[in-house]
């Protein structure tokens, strides 16, 4: 008994198991979505600093804040001080959390190492309390420069001060966390820990403030900031 042919499709192809082979390797393998080499550190939590109720000026703390691995504060370095308000900002920052910087882990790392791990890395945290006067000049110590910051942080070169909203009452602090761009530009802007009647107003002056960019390899880069208004209840000044 004889049984038909069955023929192949001309369109079929096969290909023995090298060839398969060398095809895989022509393609390479499938493409792995890269991860950032540097993501800084990011605010958690933290009590925000109060004016003292006997200050009778505005004033300006600019610090340079050293976060560890695991998200806490190791230390700070003050930029620019104004007394009372340093030493109020630097105790209520040694509280914060964080969470912690990441990296790329370096090649020579084991092979069964994470790619990216923890790491201490600095933030800028600028804090401006608002004079208690509506009006005509106030006592007190003007902001002075103490150290130059390091080039891992932005730092500012232009300072815009949050106005008293016209119906907000009371005292209020908002921090916000700023990215700023290569360029020394503020862009994204969030608000971290607020007095709502006050967000506006802070948001408003924040983005008008200028920078020095950070730099990483000699390069600027993007990166965050931390800023906060202190906003004190206006009363009038002497003229």
């Amino acid at each position: 008994m004889r049984y038909p042919v069955q023929s192949r499709p001309r369109h079929t192809r096969t290909f023995a198991p090298a060839a398969i082979v060398a095809i895989i390797m022509l393609q390479g393998p499938a493409p792995i979505a890269a991860q950032p080499a540097f993501t800084p550190a990011s605010y958690v939590s933290g009590q925000l600093p109060v004016a003292p109720v006997l200050a009778v000026s505005g004033g300006e703390v600019f610090l340079e804040v050293h976060v560890t691995a695991d998200g806490g504060v190791d230390s700070t370095r003050t930029l620019r001080a104004t007394p009372p308000f340093t030493d109020v900002v630097i105790n209520a920052i040694r509280g914060w959390r964080f969470t912690p910087a990441t990296e790329a882990a370096p090649p020579s790392a084991a092979p069964a190492a994470a790619p990216i791990r923890s790491a201490a890395a600095a933030v800028l945290v600028a804090a401006v309390f608002a004079p208690p006067a509506l009006n005509g000049p106030t006592l007190g110590v003007p902001p002075h420069d103490v150290l130059s910051a390091s080039d891992d942080i932005p730092y500012p070169t232009h300072v815009v001060p949050a106005d008293y909203p016209p119906r907000a009452v009371g005292d209020g602090a908002v921090l916000l966390d700023v990215t700023v761009d290569g360029n020394g530009a503020p862009t994204d802007t969030e608000i971290k820990s607020s007095s709502p009647a006050f967000e506006a107003a802070a948001w408003v002056a924040a983005r008008l403030w200028s920078f020095r960019p950070a730099q990483r390899n000699g390069r600027p880069v993007p990166a965050h900031t931390y800023i906060l208004f202190v906003f004190r209840q206006p009363v009038l000044g002497m003229r």
